[in-house]
């Protein structure tokens, strides 16, 4: 279970490092880019918090 939490936590840092990071000389396109970075935040969060669930129902 730690491993996986510690992937998707990772992968959580790595997105808003992206978006921190990211200028766009297009606007729309830049937008664009920020919905879906941030949609997949919100993803990759709750696979956090599931993997986190899964792992104090299994007590690891």
């Amino acid at each position: 279970m730690s491993n996986a939490q510690t992937w998707t936590n990772a992968a959580l840092t790595n997105g808003n490092t992206c978006l921190d990071g990211y200028n766009l000389a297009v606007a729309a396109l830049s937008l664009e880019v920020k919905r879906r970075v941030t949609d997949l935040g919100m993803l990759t969060s709750n696979t956090l918090y599931m993997i986190t669930r899964l792992g104090d129902i299994d007590g690891r």
